[in-house]
């Protein structure tokens, strides 16, 4: 993408369409409606900007799914699996600048898990939608029910099921502004970083280095997107780490202490 100037007026007629949009004017009242109002912001649209919303004639597609579940720091916790990526006619339109979204090209498609409990999941995503949907809810997710509150059979699926369709609602811009960027942080969404100039780029997986005792090095994983196995064989190529003594070299430890054994997927055995 161009300098942060071009993406700031970009995004200024975006803020200038959904607040002449149908969905830009819904009103809603309480006290978690005043603070997802439909009514947009300035601040709330550059932070979507930074995953490609507002800045190009097609926004990003976002998909969601809950496959599993488990017991972690003495709580059940479900993954969910997030993924943001570009509508494929938009990825495939050479005119890069036309569509003024080249620097997304190094940023989408852009994918992430992260750990929720239920009423994690229940108090700052579910309610907060259907605060924000209002009297649309159930249109919306009446064949998509989310999970009961007593009972653990069948949360899995209905977990699932109901993220899936609010990544549709996503997809067709039904979630706007301050309720779509809710979304977005209470998933951890990792917004790409941005230079100076404005320039996006992906946010790294891993954080710095730290240097130990014997010239150790310690650096942790703070993210687990999809290509974190990649990133993890080329730092320590880099730091000149060849796979063949990786056994004897690399230690990987969870935050629990637990040691690890990872093999990345790019390798053939």
């Amino acid at each position: 993408m161009g300098g942060v100037g071009s993406r700031r007026s970009q995004v200024n007629r975006y803020v200038e369409y959904l607040e002449d949009s149908p969905t830009g004017r819904t009103a809603t009242t309480g006290s978690v409606a005043s603070m997802l109002s439909a009514k947009v912001d300035f601040d709330t649209m550059m932070y979507l900007s930074r995953f490609g919303f507002g800045v190009g004639r097609a926004d990003p597609l976002m998909s969601l799914e809950v496959e599993q579940y488990m017991e972690r720091e003495g709580h059940r916790k479900y993954e969910v699996r997030c993924a943001l990526r570009l509508p494929e006619l938009a990825a495939l339109v050479a005119d890069k600048q036309e569509l003024q979204v080249e620097g997304l090209f190094d940023v989408l498609p852009l994918t992430w898990s992260c750990w929720k409990r239920l009423f994690e999941l229940r108090e700052n995503l579910y309610e907060p939608v259907k605060e924000c949907l209002g009297a649309s809810y159930e249109k919306h997710f009446k064949n998509a029910p989310f999970a009961l509150r007593i009972g653990l059979s069948g949360t899995l699926e209905r977990l699932d099921l109901w993220v899936q369709r609010l990544g549709e609602l996503i997809c067709q811009k039904q979630l706007q502004g301050r309720c779509l960027a809710l979304v977005l942080r209470f998933l951890d969404a990792p917004a790409p970083e941005e230079s100076e100039d404005g320039t996006l780029k992906p946010k790294a997986n891993f954080g710095s280095e730290k240097c130990l005792r014997d010239g150790d090095r310690e650096f942790t994983i703070r993210e687990w997107r999809s290509n974190w196995q990649l990133e993890l064989k080329t730092r320590l190529i880099n730091l000149g780490a060849q796979p063949q003594v990786w056994e004897r070299h690399v230690s990987l430890r969870d935050d629990a202490g637990e040691k690890l054994l990872v093999k990345c997927r790019e390798d053939a055995v």
